[in-house]
């Protein structure tokens, strides 16, 4: 296995039983401050004759992201009576996996559900987003978001009025 930096591979696992090479399962752990370190490991087979090497094995550490620190919020000068400029920043930690996408949600101004605005069904990455059409002046709506990376989805952010 190598150092998760792309290092040498070192012997992980020896063991010999009675002078012979004796195959058996591996079982390795890793510290949570890894994330995001690939680490590559193969298995040697050896006999009389010689040996034989596996195939690379890869295991990226991650976890999913954290929770966005702050709710959306807009910019009122780029915000009209027909659209609102709805932006959000990327979480503190990716989880040691690169951001896939960002769903951003927005309910009806009366209360009711939040519905998918972008990013449920097809990756978004831009930490902007402006919203157009069935929107009533004078109503306060609700948004939230949340990350996605290889792993999974974040927690929901805080919910931001705007």
């Amino acid at each position: 296995m190598d150092d998760g930096l792309g290092g040498s591979f070192t012997i992980t696992d020896p063991i010999l039983v009675g002078s012979k090479p004796f195959l058996r399962s591996h079982q390795a752990t890793f510290s949570n401050t890894l994330t995001g370190r690939k680490y590559r490991a193969f298995l040697r087979a050896i006999n009389q004759i010689g040996y034989i090497d596996s195939s690379l094995i890869a295991v990226t550490l991650a976890d999913v992201p954290a929770k966005p620190s702050s709710p959306p919020s807009t910019i009122l000068s780029r915000t009209t009576s027909k659209s609102i400029y709805v932006q959000y920043t990327a979480p503190s930690t990716d989880g040691g996996s690169d951001i896939l996408s960002y769903e951003l949600q927005m309910d009806d101004g009366k209360g009711g559900d939040f519905v998918s605005l972008i990013g449920g069904t097809e990756n978004y990455l831009k930490l902007w987003f402006i919203v157009e059409g069935n929107l009533s002046k004078g109503t306060i709506y609700r948004f939230r978001y949340r990350v996605l990376n290889a792993i999974g989805w974040s927690l929901w952010s805080e919910t931001g009025f705007i």
